[in-house]
């Protein structure tokens, strides 16, 4: 875990089913884990520091015990307005998802996935994506995007990295396109760096990503009738087998 050091939870989380898998997978990674009733009752509480705690909470009182602490929480079975996500179930919680969770309440980017040579993750305000062209190098639209449209879908177009120095050398994602809106798979690599295979690269670490995290099963590639390298990977990844473990490519032409 890079940030998440401490999960609290309240009793209806800790009945909960499935619950016990979560915690094991926290305890392996070295996460805290305690009942933030404790937590809140704790008359020197307000002298701890908070930094790297998150709150999976069930009831009304546990969430007024994180806000009172002014902690991030997200909520089981429980709508409230602050709640970074209410889930319903623990059967696909892991301490990843915690993680991001907690990176989500103090915007920070998460990471999709790192390859050989590359980092992909979410999009930050501060980055340089001027080589990306409208609407790309408005730094509210992308503050708008970040809020918008990972917050509510958990995906969406995501900054292709170099491992090496951290510069972004592309873009690559999903999007929901067309009149169904079905998700769309996106890509663009800057022209500098074109002719390396970090397309190939990207898209595969991202497929894979799609598959075990978004339990998508099919995305679409349009592709420009006259784009013939994007057509020549677009057969490549078809005819990788570990794309075929994955993710379903449908082709069509814009």
């Amino acid at each position: 875990m890079r940030y998440l050091k401490t999960v609290l939870y309240d009793k209806r989380v800790q009945e909960a089913e499935y619950i016990s898998d979560l915690l094991s997978d926290l305890y392996k990674h070295r996460v805290d884990v305690s009942d933030i009733k404790t937590v809140a009752s704790d008359k020197t509480a307000v002298s701890v520091s908070f930094a790297g705690t998150l709150c999976i909470l069930g009831t009304r009182e546990g969430v007024e015990s994180a806000k009172s602490l002014g902690l991030p929480f997200v909520t089981y079975d429980l709508e409230d307005s602050e709640s970074l996500c209410i889930i319903l179930g623990f059967e696909d919680i892991d301490a990843d998802l915690c993680e991001k969770w907690y990176e989500r309440s103090r915007d920070i980017p998460w990471e999709i996935a790192i390859t050989d040579r590359l980092v992909i993750r979410e999009l930050s305000v501060e980055d340089d994506l001027s080589e990306a062209g409208e609407p790309w190098c408005d730094k509210e639209y992308i503050k708008d995007y970040i809020k918008n449209q990972y917050r509510l879908f958990g995906y969406g177009i995501w900054a292709v990295t170099l491992k090496e120095g951290g510069n972004i050398i592309g873009q690559v994602g999903i999007v929901n396109a067309g009149e169904d809106g079905e998700p769309e798979l996106g890509y663009a690599i800057f022209p500098d760096f074109r002719r390396k295979g970090y397309a190939y690269e990207a898209i595969t670490a991202v497929l894979k990503y799609v598959k075990e995290k978004l339990y998508i099963d099919t995305l679409k590639v349009c592709i420009s009738k006259d784009n013939i390298s994007s057509e020549k990977l677009f057969y490549r990844l078809k005819s990788a087998e570990n794309i075929d473990n994955t993710v379903s490519l449908e082709y069509t032409n814009r």
